[in-house]
């Protein structure tokens, strides 16, 4: 069941989200790094570099945790919740 006439509309803005973020993140981190990069001394860029496989590690890592784990707790709570109010799901 549909609540309102923008429920499908907020369905696809939240897909596009999801796909958009994780695409456009590195082009923005990298526009960033361009930004701070000439402000750095040489010793300041060779320690930040150092830094950057990590970061990607630890945000591929959230984003996996966020998909395998939390994501199916949570969409079981929604759907529990439903069922314990009575609603339908179609």
């Amino acid at each position: 069941n549909v609540f309102s006439p923008w429920d499908a509309v907020g369905i696809w803005m939240k897909l596009a989200f999801m796909i958009g973020l994780p695409v456009s993140l590195p082009f923005a981190l990298y526009h960033l790094w361009a930004y701070v990069r000439p402000g750095l001394r040489p010793e300041e860029r060779k320690s930040t570099v150092k830094y950057i496989p990590y970061s990607i590690l630890v945000f591929v890592a959230g984003f996996a945790f966020a998909y395998f784990v939390v994501f199916p707790m949570a969409f079981q709570f929604a759907t529990d919740m439903t069922r314990n109010m009575g609603l339908h799901e179609t």
